[in-house]
């Protein structure tokens, strides 16, 4: 944790200051941390485009079918699974970046990744439904009872 120069509040007794709001004001504070959360974004793009790539890759094969139909609702499926593995990576990375810059920022992050979990584990006994829905939705999909541009 990096101790800053005391304040006035040395003079009260009062414990160190280990982090003041006014340093963020400063280049020489600033500018290294920027550094590193550009770097970070830049990574996390990166990533994201390779994860694209590797997704598309695995799920667009030719698709040896004579029947048009049949063809037609493989091609949709495909397509299904790859956007929603996409938007899956796509949250993944978004989350773990979103992280790293605050642990570039902040010096410990404990305290708010334990209030998250407190938060996520409340809001997982609420949305117990929805997650059962989205888990035989997944199920479905893959299934392939139905695809993109089906209307249900």
């Amino acid at each position: 944790m990096i101790q800053f120069p005391q304040q006035d509040s040395a003079a009260q007794g009062a414990p160190p200051i280990a982090f003041d709001w006014r340093d963020f004001l400063q280049w020489e504070f600033m500018l290294p941390r920027l550094v590193r959360i550009a770097v970070v974004i830049a990574v996390a793009i990166v990533a994201y485009r390779l994860t694209k790539i590797l997704i598309n890759r695995i799920l667009t094969r030719e698709i040896d079918e004579e029947d048009p139909v049949v063809r037609r609702l493989r091609e949709q499926r495909h397509r299904t699974i790859a956007s929603l593995l996409g938007n899956v990576a796509l949250m993944a990375i978004v989350v773990v970046v979103s992280l790293t810059i605050l642990d570039i920022l902040l010096d410990n992050i404990g305290p708010i990744l334990a209030s998250f979990g407190i938060l996520g584990l409340a809001f997982s006994f609420g949305a117990q439904s929805l997650v059962k829905d989205i888990i035989t939705g997944t199920f479905m999909q893959m299934e392939g009872q139905f695809g993109i541009g089906d209307v249900i």
